[in-house]
């Protein structure tokens, strides 16, 4: 790392960009920008920041190259694509822009570990290849895909995800940045029309594709043992045959990468998606889940509780065992049934045994809330004995009362004619 750009680099932790994003640490420096862990002060989230290198602030161009990166991102729906949230300029840092914060490492770092398995290094060719399939639908060349910009990402559900970086010399159609001639990108994974400074399409970047799944193949990267300048030289001309470096591949294989690496780039494959077709038929190992990421690593994002623990089941209350009812097996005699002489052999009848039959289960009643008081005996829903009983007992008083008005009627006769007309009558007692 350029000693004045880690200088530049440590003069930014703590500061705070515009208010919204505290710095917190450097992560790395690339050709434009420095990229730091950051947080966001109002949400408290983890981001990612890269700042504008500061030699780079005064050239118009480079700025605007800077931004493009943010727009190119943010126009393609793909998982595979670093999500970008904000853009703007700091009064002190100077232009930046904010990223989703990634767990992992690089290919680059994942290579230094040696060469990749065959499924293994066509995995990572093939989701690289899926991202470019939305990034192409969108008109964007990437122009400067190497193992760096390829990142090994463990998202909160524990899944391992290719995702591409750094779209910052990314050519956008409609929107012409460089002028024919002018070389950008990195040499070593550079197509040949790169390098001779013709006009790139998106089959440049099927070139670079080719290239990664070599180098992970092979474990190292093209032109390994040259310097640049030597590298711009030998580009153009292109690479040997993979099966002149590595053998005990499927001759399906050799052919696949030796497309991509045609120096002619008409007979390269025709778009991403072909090209990831081809790959998943002549290497149906790779559709399986791989770990790429080391061991330690994985170990050190789970101690950091990134990666959230499974949920422990909820127990179940335990229920009341099902009444069974048992069948008694029909009784038979401890001897064995004698066979008649004359009877031809038929089967054995067949024992009989146990059958223990589960009571279907009651249908629950789904009992509300509250519920209305009810009397036992509601005085509209009288039975009919009752109805009955009502009807005598109460003919038995209306005769009774009769009766008694009767006798209670004679015998206020009897007062009236023995007091009131007594007298007037000679009868012996009252004279």
């Amino acid at each position: 790392m350029n000693p004045e750009r880690k200088a530049w680099a440590a003069t930014l932790e703590g500061h705070v960009l515009l208010g919204r994003y505290r710095i917190d640490s450097l992560i790395g420096v690339g050709g434009m920008g420095a990229v730091f862990a950051s947080t966001h002060m109002n949400l408290g989230r983890t981001v990612a920041v890269k700042v504008l290198v500061p030699e780079l602030v005064g050239d118009d161009a480079l700025v605007e190259r800077f931004f493009q990166e943010a727009r190119a991102a943010a126009s393609v729906d793909s998982i595979g694509v670093v999500d970008v949230t904000d853009l703007d300029v700091d009064p002190v840092a100077g232009p930046f822009l904010v990223m989703e914060r990634l767990r992992g490492e690089p290919l680059s770092t994942v290579l230094q570990r040696g060469a990749l398995t065959l499924p293994a290094a066509a995995r990572i060719a093939i989701e690289v290849l899926d991202v470019l399939t939305a990034v192409h639908a969108r008109g964007i060349v990437h122009r400067d895909l190497k193992p760096a910009n390829v990142f090994v990402h463990l998202d909160e559900r524990g899944e391992q995800i290719v995702k591409v970086l750094d779209f910052g010399i990314a050519r956008i159609s409609r929107a012409r940045m460089t002028a024919t001639g002018q070389v950008l990108g990195t040499p070593r994974f550079m197509a040949p029309e790169q390098a001779r400074g013709m006009r790139s399409d998106h089959r440049a970047d099927l070139y670079a594709v080719g290239l990664i799944l070599r180098s992970a193949l092979l474990g190292r990267p093209p032109f390994h043992d040259l310097s640049s300048g030597e590298v711009m030289l030998k580009v153009a001309d292109g690479l040997p045959p993979l099966s002149e470096e590595l053998s005990g591949l499927p001759m399906d294989v050799y052919r696949t990468v030796d497309r991509a690496l045609a120096v002619d780039r008409e007979k390269r494959f025709k778009g991403a998606h072909e090209m990831a077709e081809t790959l998943r038929e002549v290497v149906p190992a790779a559709l399986e889940p791989i770990d790429w990421l080391h061991d330690e690593l994985l170990q050190d994002l789970r101690r950091a509780s990134l990666i959230p623990p499974p949920t422990p089941a909820v127990p179940e209350p335990p229920q009341k065992p099902e009444k069974l009812r048992q069948t008694a097996p029909a009784k038979q005699s401890s001897r064995p049934a004698r066979k008649p002489a004359n009877t031809p052999n038929e089967p054995e009848p067949a024992k009989v045994s146990k059958t223990i039959s589960a009571r279907p289960p009651k249908p629950r009643e789904v009992v509300p809330a509250t519920r209305p008081r009810q009397d036992a005996n509601p005085p509209d829903q009288l039975d009919p004995a009752s109805l009955r009983y009502a009807l005598k007992k109460v003919k038995r008083r209306y005769w009774i009362g009769l009766v008694l008005l009767g006798i209670a009627g004679l015998a206020g006769v009897l007062v009236l004619y023995f007091y009131w007309l007594g007298p007037m009558t000679n009868f012996a007692p009252f004279r």
